[in-house]
This record gives C-alpha cells, sequence and structure tokens, in this order.
C-alpha cells in the first residue's frame, strides 16, 4: 500500500481488486479485475478432461462465453456453479 503526500488518494491493489480510497472525504470504490479464462484452463481448474468440458459446452451445462470462436470462462462464475450444482444421485 502506498500513500502520496501531494495526491489526495491511494491506490491499493491485490490479485483481482483495486481498492481507491479518497483521503479528505473518505469514499471507497472498489472494482473487480477477473480476467477470463480458456478452455484448458478451466478444465485444469475444475480437474476434468477438456472432451468433458467441450460436452457440457455443448449441452449448456456449464456457464461460459463465446468471444468469437473461442469459449471463456470466468473462475467466480464457475465456483459458483459448482457450489449450487446438485450432487450426483448415489448408487
Amino acid at each position: 500500500m502506498k500513500a502520496y503526500k501531494n495526491l489526495f488518494y491511494y491506490i491499493q491493489t491485490n490479485k483481482n481488486m483495486i481498492e481507491l480510497y479518497y483521503l479528505s472525504e473518505r469514499w471507497i470504490i472498489m472494482a473487480e479485475l477477473e480476467r477470463w479464462v480458456s478452455s484448458k484452463e478451466i478444465s485444469q481448474y475444475i480437474g476434468i478432461n477438456k472432451d468433458t468440458l467441450q460436452r457440457w459446452i455443448t449441452d449448456g451445462k456449464i456457464p461460459c462465453h463465446r468471444v468469437g470462436r473461442l469459449w471463456k470462462f470466468k473462475i467466480s462464475e464457475i465456483d459458483d456453479w459448482i457450489k449450487n450444482k446438485e450432487s450426483a444421485p448415489k448408487e
């Protein structure tokens, strides 16, 4: 964290967040900076085969976004999807 005497604000950054503090009036702006990840990255993240991921995309089973001819994912959306997904039936 850096504070500058000549400026009225300072910026604190971490992996996915920027916080802007205005010292005289004490307001805070927080912005999420989550990057889009590829099919390869998301299949590694959730531990599945890329073919399984492609099947889930085709069947509409996983949250994804098409950018041109590529599929992109937000890790936060995948985490929410996993948390809210019903567990597999027990045999």
